[in-house]
């Protein structure tokens, strides 16, 4: 069934599909240690508020620079397919996680339990890995430093 398209959508989807296939030969995709930052991102918890600040970015650029640039909308409909893509694996996650199987430590809230009385710091609350989320910055960008160390080797 063809549908007739009223604000030519059909052929829009075709040419955002043609750029996203475009980006998977370009600089991005091979990174400097052949991950994308969007890997890191997605891989850190940060995929959501990455990519929607990522939109936003070209959003916000749009009519800016190099005028009303139509690959500045593309790429932040690329980003938006990618938030999707995101939110249907953190939504899928939540579904199968069973948050008492002891083989899935991490998604424990065990590390809240004893809180309910507890007063919590809104700007360091508490983190399940690495007891508050100052704690769990101090090893994530260490973590970092130390790859990008062994990488530069």
């Amino acid at each position: 069934m063809s549908i007739d398209y009223k604000f030519n959508e059909g052929e829009i989807l075709q040419q955002l599909k043609e750029y996203v296939d475009s980006t998977y030969s370009g600089h991005y995709a091979k990174g400097r240690m052949g991950t994308q930052v969007s890997e890191c991102a997605i891989d850190d918890g940060h995929g959501i508020g990455f990519f929607s600040v990522s939109m936003q970015k070209y959003i916000r650029r749009y009519g800016k620079k190099d005028g009303r640039n139509r690959l500045d909308i593309m790429k932040a409909l690329h980003y938006g397919l990618l938030m999707l893509y995101t939110h249907d694996v953190e939504t899928a996650e939540l579904q199968t996680t069973d948050t008492n199987d002891p083989q899935f430590p991490e998604a424990s809230m065990d590390f809240l339990s004893g809180l309910e009385d507890t007063e919590i710091d809104p700007k360091n609350p508490p983190c399940p890995f690495y007891g508050t989320t100052k704690e769990y910055g101090k090893i994530f960008h260490s973590e970092i430093n130390r790859n990008l160390k062994e990488n530069a080797k």
